[in-house]
C-alpha cells in the first residue's frame, strides 16, 4: 500500500512519524488507515508533528488530523497518570491537576501553584491564632465573597465543574472541588483541613480542639451535626457516625474521578470516560489508603 511505503521510506523515525503525519493530509482515504496505526503506535513522538497540521486548511484533513490527535494525547495521558502514581509522591493538589492535564494536555501547573500562592499568603496573616470557627469564617470570607468562589447550581454536571484549573479560573464547582480549592490553600498554611463525604454531599472539616464542618458549596455556612441530619433527611438520606469521618486525599481524587466520568457520560464522550476508567482502576489498585 502507498501509504505503508512512503512511511516505511522515511529515513529515520523520528521522519517515520512526521511523513505518517503528513499524509493524513492526503486526500486518498487508502493511505490514513496504515498512517494511523503508525501514529498511534508512535505514541508522544506523534504529538508535535500532529500539532503542527491542527490548523490545515482543508476542512477533512483538519478533521482527521484533530481527532487522532486527541487520542494520541488521551492514551499519553494515561501513560503519564500511571507513573505519577508508581512516583510514590502523591497529594490531592497535585493528583487534581494530573486529571486537568487530560483536556489540556499543555496546562502550566506552575502558573495555578503560584496563583494558589498568592491567595495562601493574602489569607496567612488573616487566620493566624484563629479558632476553627474563626478559620472558617476567614476561609470562606476571603474564598466566598472576596475571590468569588461559589456552587454551580444551573449547570451542576459540566466537567468544568470538576477540574481543578477550570474551578480556578471560572470561580464555581460543585462541593468536592470547591472543598478541594479550600484545602490545596490551607495545606500551604498549615492549616488542618479535610474533606468530610456525606451521603449526597461533600462538606469541610476545619480540625482543632473544637472542630467545625464547614459547606463551601452553601456559602460557607457552618454545620452543626443536627443541621447535617436535618439537611441529608430532606434529601431522602440517614447519617451515621462514619458519615462525619474525615476521608484520605486518595479517597477526594477517586470521588473527583467518578464525577468526571458522569460527567462525560452525559456527553457520551467515550473517549474521555475510557481513560478516566482505567485511571480510576490504576488509583484502586495503588497502596494509597481510600
Amino acid at each position: 500500500m502507498e501509504g505503508e511505503y512512503l512511511v516505511r521510506d522515511s529515513m529515520s523515525p523520528r521522519g517515520e512519524v512526521e511523513a505518517a503525519a503528513e499524509l493524513l493530509l492526503d486526500p486518498n482515504p487508502k493511505v490514513h488507515g496504515p498512517c494511523t496505526e503508525k501514529l498511534l503506535a508512535s505514541g508522544s513522538e506523534a504529538i508535535l508533528p500532529l500539532r503542527r497540521l491542527v490548523e490545515c486548511s482543508d476542512p477533512a484533513a483538519r478533521g482527521r488530523v484533530q481527532a487522532l490527535l486527541r487520542k494520541v494525547e488521551i492514551k499519553e495521558w494515561g501513560e503519564q497518570f500511571k507513573a505519577f502514581l508508581d512516583r510514590g509522591s502523591f497529594s490531592l493538589e497535585d493528583s487534581l491537576l494530573q486529571l486537568c492535564k487530560l483536556p489540556r494536555p499543555l496546562l502550566r501547573k506552575d502558573v495555578l501553584k503560584k496563583q494558589l500562592d498568592s491567595w495562601a499568603q493574602t489569607l496567612k496573616p488573616r487566620v493566624q491564632g484563629l479558632n476553627p470557627k474563626g478559620i472558617a469564617k476567614e476561609l470562606w470570607t476571603f474564598l466566598g465573597k472576596e475571590l468569588g468562589f461559589k456552587g454551580d447550581q444551573q449547570t451542576y454536571y459540566h466537567p468544568d465543574n470538576c477540574f481543578l484549573d477550570q474551578v480556578l479560573k471560572n470561580r464555581k464547582g460543585i462541593p468536592i472541588s470547591l472543598c478541594s480549592v479550600y484545602i490545596c490553600i490551607g495545606n500551604r498554611l498549615g492549616l488542618e483541613l479535610e474533606g468530610v463525604a456525606l451521603p449526597g454531599h461533600f462538606i469541610l472539616r476545619v480540625c482543632g480542639t473544637r472542630a467545625v464542618l464547614v459547606d463551601p458549596f452553601h456559602r460557607g455556612c457552618i454545620l452543626t451535626k443536627k443541621a447535617c441530619i436535618e439537611r441529608l433527611s430532606a434529601m431522602g438520606y440517614g447519617l451515621t457516625s462514619e458519615d462525619l469521618k474525615g476521608v484520605s486525599e486518595a479517597s477526594m481524587v477517586l470521588r473527583s474521578i467518578n464525577n468526571l466520568i458522569h460527567s462525560f457520560e452525559y456527553r457520551e464522550d467515550l473517549e474521555m470516560i475510557h481513560a478516566l476508567q482505567k485511571a480510576r482502576t490504576q488509583l484502586m489498585a495503588s497502596n494509597l489508603p481510600h
